[in-house]
Parts: C-alpha cells; structure tokens; sequence
C-alpha cells in the first residue's frame, strides 16, 4: 500500500538513510536540495520547497531544523531560506520531522497548525547520537593535532550526555581528564563515576595547561580572556549546541587553534544516526498517519 506523502528537505547524509528508510516502508513524497542521483523508488525531485510542501502530510528536515532564521543547511549549495509563503500548500496538522527545533520552526508550526516533532527530545535518539558525538570528538581531536590523546591532559566542559561519554572514552585511551561542571546533580554524577569536578573559578588556570578542551555547554564560555589562556598547540574542539560555546570573532584575531564540532554523527557515523533516527519517525509517522 502507498502512503502518505512526505517532503523531505535538505539536510546532510542522515537525512538520506532516514528518506531511503522511509521510501523502503512505503512513504512516497517529493524531495528538494537534495541530490536527485540520491532519491530512492517514489520520491520525486522538487524544483522549490513551495513544490516539496504542497499537499505533504509530513516533513522530515535537518537535524538542525532552520536555525534562527528559517535557512535550510543541504549536500547541494550553500544553505537556502525557506520562508513563509513556501510553507502554503502544506496540508493543516502536517508533521515537522526534525533534530531540534530552534526559533523559527515553532512559528511556522503555530501559523500553519502543524505539529513539531524534535527528535532530540527523545532519550532511544539523544543517547545513541551522543555517542556517535563523543567518537566523532576524538577522530577530529586525532586527526587536527600534532600529539596523541594517550597520556595528554583533557578538560570537558559540562557532563551532560555528550560530556559524558566524551570523558569515559577519553580515560579509556589514559588521558588525564578534568571535568567542569557548574551544577551539583551532575557534578555528582561525575564524582560518583571517578571523576573529580574542578571548580569553575580554576576554569583559567587548567585551560593554560591543556592539551585538548572540549566544550559542550551552550554558553559562550571561551571569550577573549580565556582564549587567551589555551597554550600553543592546544586544540578547543566547540561540541555545544547553539549558541555555542565560543566567540568565534575573537577566536579569529588570536593565535588559537579552535573548530566547531556541530553536527559530528552526520560526518562521521551517518549511516548509525541515519538509522536511529529513521526509527523514531517510523513509528511517529505509523503512529499519526495510520
């Protein structure tokens, strides 16, 4: 049996397991930037979103939504605005499938009485990518310095679940890690798993002796100042969700080696976040489309 169409829009090699999970299970729908060579059996190339949307009764969009101003990251070109009016034809009680939902869904989902689903909100979806997170982490950390993380002296900023599973792998490999966290529940929780929470006001003193730093918390916590205390040859790898977790500006007039680390599990293990999430909107979508 056909069912209901889908829009799948944009996004990166997750969304392409996600749309080819769907269109094995019966999903038809249209697609746009997406690379038409791509496209499975009964999903068909969209000229515009406008054509995507028209009459869909769900639609599956990056892991990042559209940000805070409505543009759509994807494999074909630089990121595309999908305003308003694009959203017109779509069919009133229609599913936002997507990672997280940002501040421009919610006002497209209210104008056009959709409902917005984020994918990250759910536990069997945030733990498994959190893992592929923390490995992709240590393949940028091995692959952009110079040294090894045996033995090197790591700080992870925050435990929550990325900072978690970060700082258990990198004790695995021998490295001495120091975990920064400003709550106490969780600060308990590393404590109780063998790590020693530093206090925040130390956060200057360990950063000038670091070999590599991970951030996850999303608040600018390295600005100018701190920036200014990572050593040479040191690496920050910026794991937090939006807004991030340093200023990139000042990052660009100091001699500091910094990357950003957003969207890792769709670089290094797309086919696994591929999947885990392709589930979740299985079931979503049997659930509310049956």
């Amino acid at each position: 049996m056909i069912k209901q169409k889908i829009a799948f829009l944009g996004g990166d090699k997750r969304n392409i397991f996600i749309m080819r999970r769907l269109s094995d299970l019966g999903y038809r729908g249209t697609a746009f930037a997406i690379p038409p060579h791509l496209l499975p059996p009964g999903i068909d190339f969209a000229e515009s979103a406008a054509e995507a949307l028209t009459q869909a009764k769900a639609v599956v969009l990056p892991v990042g939504g559209l940000g805070t101003e409505g543009y759509l990251t994807n494999l074909l070109a630089d990121p595309i605005y999908i305003s308003q009016e694009d959203w017109a034809g779509i069919q009133r009680g229609a599913l936002i499938l997507t990672g997280i939902c940002g501040n421009y869904l919610p006002l497209i989902a209210e104008e056009r009485s959709l409902r917005l689903i984020a994918a990250l909100d759910y536990e069997e979806v945030a733990r498994p990518l959190a893992t592929a997170t923390a490995e992709g982490a240590l393949a940028m950390a091995i692959s952009l310095s110079d040294g090894v993380l045996t033995g090197s002296t790591c700080l992870v900023i925050g435990y929550g679940r990325i900072g978690r599973e970060l700082a258990w792998r990198l004790r695995s490999l021998s490295a001495k890690v120091t975990v920064f966290n400003r709550g106490s529940l969780r600060g308990n929780q590393a404590r109780a798993e063998g790590f020693i929470p530093a206090d925040w006001q130390d956060l200057p003193h360990y950063v000038s002796k670091a070999d590599y730093i991970f951030t996850t918390v999303p608040a600018t916590i390295f600005d100018s100042k701190l920036l200014s205390q990572i050593p040479h040859g040191a690496l920050l790898i910026d794991l937090a969700s939006a807004p991030g977790g340093v200023d990139w500006p000042a990052a660009a007039e100091l001699p500091v080696h910094a990357v950003p680390g957003n969207g890792l599990p769709g670089k290094y293990a797309p086919a696994f976040a591929g999947r885990v999430m392709a589930e979740l909107y299985e079931r979503i979508l049997a659930e509310s489309l049956s």
